[in-house]
């Protein structure tokens, strides 16, 4: 009952907290567009979403430190997702608003840590370097690269928390493993998760764009065919 308190308090924070932002903008920006209105929609329903699977990666980290005693659920923790709400409004809006998102949740994401630090900074660390390097990808294949990238900032992160904990070995290589594995299973998510996006909220990103001036679009093969004059000179 506790856990479910506490997501149903986190829900209430941000809708608060979106709310304040929306009111904010309004005032400050008067000619709000129907179109940030949606980012504002979007930017609460992401990072629901990722407290969502924040808490669902804890209960499987749980579940298997039960079936394999020998794997401490604190290494575990290190390959939950962390950094995919943020990447995913960096495609979708941009890194400012990736950002504001990555403080937000990793502030959440403490309350599901009692508060402990090394997980929200490590979320927060994750969550800054990725968003700001896949604002560049071009096609969605490169959101396995980020992942890898991502994987490698974990071990870097991971070092750092290792060492201000007083530990630098304990539990070491499961440790970066599993932050290697996190940063691969955030750029799955985010491939799989982006396009959803795009699609129910009309999202026309970067990549969605290049896709659709892509010459071997069904369109495009059919134009040629059916009709190449107008293929030519479009």
């Amino acid at each position: 009952m506790s856990g479910l308190t506490v997501m149903v308090g986190i829900f209430f924070i941000v809708l608060f907290l979106t709310l304040l932002l929306y009111f904010w903008r309004t005032r400050n920006w008067p000619k709000t567009s129907a179109r940030s209105n949606v980012d504002f929609l979007v930017f609460a329903i992401v990072a629901v979403l990722q407290i969502f699977f924040v808490k669902v990666g804890i209960f499987i980290a749980v579940a298997v430190n039960r079936a394999f005693p020998s794997i401490p659920v604190d290494a575990c923790y290190f390959a939950i997702p962390f950094a995919m709400g943020a990447m995913i409004i960096a495609v979708l809006v941009n890194r400012n608003v990736a950002l504001i998102i990555s403080v937000l949740t990793s502030f959440l994401i403490s309350l599901l840590f009692d508060e402990k630090i090394t997980y929200p900074l490590f979320s927060f660390l994750g969550s800054v370097a990725a968003s700001y390097h896949i604002v560049n990808s071009r096609q969605r294949s490169t959101f396995l690269k980020v992942g890898i990238f991502l994987g490698l900032i974990n071990i870097a992160a991971i070092l750092c928390l290792n060492l201000l904990t007083g530990h630098p070995l304990n539990d070491l290589l499961l440790r970066l493993a599993m932050g290697f594995l996190g940063g691969i299973i955030t750029g799955i998510l985010v491939a799989g998760l982006t396009p959803v996006f795009e699609s129910l909220f009309g999202f026309i990103t970067y990549i969605k764009l290049l896709e659709l001036a892509n010459l071997n679009q069904p369109l495009f093969q059919r134009m040629i065919i059916e009709a190449p004059g107008t293929y030519h000179h479009s």
